[in-house]
């Protein structure tokens, strides 16, 4: 074999190449930064089931479980949503209600979203073996996470509704974060500022 066959030296990387900012670390500086980029984007993730039908990024176990605490009024909607029912509604209305406190929440204490999104990648790990979200088991975990449970008290001394109803509170909590997560994965605060620009 002469030079040119040879098989030439591997090189080892340069930190810079494998240590960017990891998806949810552009999140938590972005909202630290410029809160107001992010309340456009991951508002419509969080009202897209509720208006739009399933056709989201959203996992089917979520959407499930949406219906099983009682946020979705059915599992069966279909993609093209012309007429919401006063329930449906209603049930938008909290939701909304409730992201309009995060958003809130996590402008004022914006250092409280990497613990938020490591709470959302336990949830995750947890559904690696499993693939349905138990509801009743999720808000047990959010009750027991320090951050969670303070935000949770937080959103439930807000509003009477939420307090009577809890368990469905908290979950609609974890789903927002969870929205919060799939934005940070979806790249578009990467190029959210460029969009904005032209």
């Amino acid at each position: 074999m002469g030079d040119c066959d040879d098989v030439p030296q591997l090189v080892d990387s340069s930190d810079e190449e494998c240590n960017g900012p990891t998806p949810s670390e552009v999140l938590v500086n972005k909202w630290a930064t410029k809160p107001g980029d992010c309340e456009p984007l991951i508002k419509p993730y969080v009202l897209a089931p509720f208006l739009f039908g399933f056709d989201s990024d959203l996992p089917k176990h979520w959407i499930a479980a949406l219906h099983d605490c009682g946020l979705l009024a059915t599992k069966n909607r279909s993609k093209d949503v012309t007429v919401l029912s006063k329930e449906e509604w209603g049930l938008v209305d909290f939701v909304d209600d409730v992201y309009e406190l995060v958003a809130d929440i996590l402008t004022s204490r914006s250092k409280l979203l990497p613990d938020i999104l490591d709470f959302i990648d336990k949830i995750d790990a947890m559904l690696l073996n499993v693939k349905m979200l138990n509801v009743k088991k999720t808000v047990e975990l959010a009750q027991e996470d320090d951050v969670l449970r303070d935000i949770g008290k937080d959103v439930m001394s807000s509003k009477t509704c939420f307090r009577k109803s809890e368990s469905r509170t908290l979950f609609c909590l974890i789903y927002i974060f969870k929205n919060c997560k799939l934005v940070a994965l979806s790249g578009c605060l990467l190029i959210f500022p460029v969009v904005l620009q032209g």
